[in-house]
């Protein structure tokens, strides 16, 4: 079933899209693998299940599903609207205004009021840079790291990398110490081999891969803690990384492991459980296929209160201007609530405490009918392994200066040298005051996605979470960005955990509204949100204003019953260049193409520009089974307009990919007419005729074909 058929208004209830993700063993080693004990077997073979939601066996059919199906799940798994052209190009843009803020960033921030943070005697603040360098955070000798967690069909990474490479090279940021092109390598990642296989085998990234702009690497998103590039062979683990670092993730985060909890009318807060009824027995891949899910209150969890120690001397100092420019990221206090009663696989984490007391305290301030929030936990696993990659930034570069990627003979020995504090082993006082400086991350995130408080209030006889099954094994949660954003505006390397005393670690950028879509940014940095000006205004241009949610209304319009575009060629030319070139929005066109090539003469200008598109879009076009046949159509519309040399390889294409269909024949027989290659035209009138031997056309076509044939070999 293609999603992106339905109507706008049921995009929340439906999924418009899907990429590569993972479950993972968060919390406990067995979190993803089939519980032994747990389900209660039926006698009609099935199984009941009852359990909280990060311990549910849908995580281990979620797995199961991806790794079984590879390439092929996005022929049931919708795709388009985090993989077309137009996002790509607001990626593109909003990631080259990321490091032409980064170049003009000192290596290390200095601390001042409105950073939000008040240096104490231990703090690494300074103008040094780390690993020798100083004035810059970007070091010439690295590339800047563009990983994208979940690759799936390979089509957002190939239509970023189409973009870059349209990028002028006046337009490119550069070094501020030496005037050079930032170096940027894209990363494209999935936690099971077979992606990587199609990627190398389909051809598209060969350009790339010779230049060094993309690589490969399986990368579990709660499992992996490091990449190992298949190409490069370089290996990046923790401190590898002296540049920024920029991570994407499509449709990831709401479909990692999640936690759910429901704030109820009467104040209490009640782990959310889930009871899964399937008629097949737990092995069987294609359980959830049949299952039936209820979501279910589980006991209220007791609280007990902690409040703030006493205020120290170095306890941050947080300025009313900070405060103002971090809106959308709310800071978490010390007073709060502890929660007695946490599942085994959730004690002693004072993460989800102290979130759990932020959603518990303002649910219960803003509605009287409660509210249910998910916690990422997944994500912030994700989260925690990206930002560990990044080097600590020091004046004091004797230690660091040789810290670099490593290679896979070096990689392991300082992995097991460099362990980071477990959560367990630190209380709540115990989180540093010192800030370490890292070169600045940012994360792109792409999703339906709560992104404020508001979202997560609900009515009082509702409290499931939005969930939505895809294809035999898959789902997805609406994702809460409110928390990821949280976190990243918290998050300590020091320990791991939130920075509890020090809310300055990064800001967020939200879309804000009701969307079919929510692409939000988080920038994790030291250094203050004005430093970001050029992110912040791309984003808002690129995002805020005419976003992807904006693109897919009209995308999606395009099927309605009274949807009529006619046959003016100005308003599909138009239509194409707010695409950016797209292959499926052409091929949603390609009626209305035909009809005005049918119609109408076109002047010389507009021929001109068609064919200009045309080639755009074929240029633009990745192959994977799930497509429709764009490729004919591109090619009978530059046969139309009396290009029969370019339509060629494209019918070919179109041949290879999709079978020997009758009119693909034809037109390729045509081509072939038309240059002149009497052997090919023969080859493929010999072809029809298989198919229909008592064509007369394709007789009277043959005959011509041998008398040509035949009169040049005489002379």
């Amino acid at each position: 079933v293609n999603i992106l058929n339905f109507p706008l208004r049921q995009q929340m209830d439906s999924r418009c899209d899907s990429r590569s993700r993972s479950c993972a063993d968060h919390c406990t080693p067995t979190a993803c693998s089939p519980p032994e004990t747990a389900a209660a077997d039926r006698s009609d073979g099935g199984f009941t299940h009852t359990c909280t939601l990060s311990q549910s066996p849908i995580w281990h059919a979620q797995r199961q599903f991806y790794e079984s199906r590879a390439e092929f799940a996005f022929k049931v798994v919708p795709n388009y609207i985090t993989s077309n052209a137009f996002i790509a190009q607001r990626f593109v843009d909003l990631i080259l205004a990321f490091l032409a803020d980064c170049a003009r960033l000192p290596s290390t921030s200095t601390s001042d009021p409105d950073d939000g943070i008040r240096s104490g005697s231990g703090s690494r603040s300074g103008s040094g840079g780390g690993s020798g360098r100083s004035g810059c955070v970007l070091s010439p000798a690295e590339p800047v790291y563009v990983v994208e967690v979940g690759s799936g069909t390979g089509q957002l990474a190939y239509s970023i990398l189409t973009a870059l490479s349209r990028v002028h090279q006046d337009e490119w940021p550069r070094h501020p110490t030496d005037g050079s092109p930032i170096k940027i390598c894209l990363v494209m990642t999935d936690f099971f081999g077979k992606a990587l296989d199609y990627w190398e085998r389909s051809g598209y990234f060969d350009a790339f891969l010779e230049r060094g702009l993309v690589d490969f690497a399986i990368f579990d998103a709660e499992r992996t803690r490091e990449l190992v590039l298949k190409h490069s062979k370089v290996t990046i683990t923790k401190g590898s990384l002296h540049n920024p670092l920029v991570c994407l993730a499509t449709y990831v985060v709401d479909s990692l492991l999640q936690e759910c909890f429901r704030v109820t009318q009467t104040g209490d807060l009640h782990e959310v459980l889930v009871e899964l009824n399937s008629p097949k027995d737990l092995s069987n891949p294609t359980f959830l296929r049949d299952a039936t899910i209820e979501w279910k209150l589980g006991e209220p969890l007791a609280t007990r209160y902690v409040t703030s120690p006493a205020h120290t001397g170095t306890e941050t100092q947080v300025t009313q201007q900070h405060r103002d420019e971090n809106a959308l990221s709310p800071q978490l206090g010390w007073e709060g609530r502890s929660f007695a009663g946490l599942p085994d696989h959730l004690r002693d984490q004072p993460l989800v405490e102290r979130l759990l007391s932020h959603y518990h305290t303002e649910i219960n301030r803003l509605g009287d009918a409660g509210g249910t929030t998910i916690l990422p936990l997944g994500a912030f696993t994700l989260f925690r392994t990206v930002a560990s990659w990044l080097a600590e930034l020091s004046s004091d570069t004797s230690s660091r200066s040789s810290s670099k990627p490593s290679s896979p003979s070096t990689a392991s020995s300082q992995s097991s040298q460099s362990s980071s504090l477990s959560c367990s082993s630190l209380l709540l006082h115990d989180v540093p005051e010192e800030i370490v400086k890292q070169p600045p991350l940012l994360w792109m995130v792409a999703d339906k996605a709560y992104t404020s408080l508001g979202d997560l209030l609900c009515d009082s006889s509702e409290f499931a979470p939005a969930f939505v099954t895809h294809g035999d094994g898959c789902f997805s949660f609406n994702a809460n960005l409110h928390a990821f954003g949280l976190f990243n505006a918290h998050f300590s390397p020091e320990s791991g955990l939130f920075g509890l005393r020090r809310p300055s670690a990064g800001f967020s950028l939200h879309m804000g509204g009701e969307r079919s879509i929510d692409v939000s940014a988080f920038v994790h940095s030291s250094h203050p949100r004005r430093s970001f000006a050029e992110t912040l205004r791309t984003y808002s241009q690129q995002f805020k204003r005419l976003g992807p949610d904006v693109y897919f209304g009209v995308y999606d319009g395009m099927f309605r019953d009274d949807f009529y575009l006619g046959d003016n060629i100005e308003q599909i030319l138009a239509l194409l260049r707010l695409a950016e070139f797209d292959a499926t929005m052409y091929y949603t066109l390609s009626d209305s193409v035909s009809a005005c090539l049918d119609k109408h003469k076109l002047e010389d200008h507009q021929r001109a520009e068609l064919i200009r598109s045309l080639l755009r879009v074929w240029r633009c076009y990745y192959h994977h089974p799930s497509n429709d046949d764009v490729p004919f159509e591109i090619a009978i519309a530059l046969l139309s307009l009396d290009q029969p040399a370019a339509a060629l390889p494209v019918f070919r294409f179109s041949l290879a990919h999709w079978g020997a269909d009758w009119a693909t024949l034809q037109n390729l027989l045509t081509c072939c007419e038309l240059l002149g290659d009497w052997e090919s035209a023969l080859e493929y009138c010999d072809r029809c005729l298989a198919q229909r031997p008592r064509d007369q056309d394709m007789l009277e076509r043959r005959a011509h074909i041998l008398g040509v044939l035949r009169r040049a070999q005489q002379s």
